[in-house]
C-alpha cells in the first residue's frame, strides 16, 4: 500500500498566542510539516518586493488549520490569503512569531 503525503504532514500543534492588554489568548492549531516548495517560493518573492505582511499571510495561510480568530462580527476569519489580507499585520506576524518558537526544539522538548 502506498505511503500518502497527507499521512506524513497530518501532525498538528496548537499554540496559545497572547496580546498585550488582551485576557484571552489567541488559539492557533497549525500543521509543523506543512510547508511546500510552491509556499515557500512565493512567501520569498513576497518578500523580495517588499511585501512582508503578504508574506505572513502565505505563511498562516499555508500553515495553519484552525484559529478562533473573528472579525467584529463575530464571524470567524477564514484561513485564506484573501481574507487574512484585512488582518492587521501585527496580528500576522504575532502568530507566525509563536509557531515558529513553538517550532523550535527545547532541550527538554523534542517536538517530535
Amino acid at each position: 500500500m502506498p505511503l500518502r503525503l497527507s499521512d506524513l504532514t497530518r501532525r498538528e500543534r496548537t499554540v496559545a498566542v497572547r496580546f498585550e492588554g488582551v485576557d484571552a489568548a489567541l488559539s492557533v492549531t497549525y500543521r509543523p510539516d506543512r510547508w511546500t516548495p510552491a509556499a515557500q517560493a512565493r512567501w520569498l518573492d513576497l518578500f523580495a518586493d517588499q511585501r512582508g505582511g503578504a508574506a505572513l499571510a502565505v505563511y498562516v495561510a499555508t500553515r495553519v488549520v484552525t484559529w478562533d480568530l473573528a472579525d467584529e462580527a463575530g464571524t470567524p476569519i477564514p484561513l485564506t490569503e484573501e481574507a487574512l489580507a484585512g488582518v492587521d499585520i501585527a496580528v500576522l506576524d504575532r502568530v507566525v512569531t509563536a509557531i515558529i518558537q513553538d517550532m523550535r526544539p527545547g532541550a527538554d522538548d523534542p517536538k517530535s
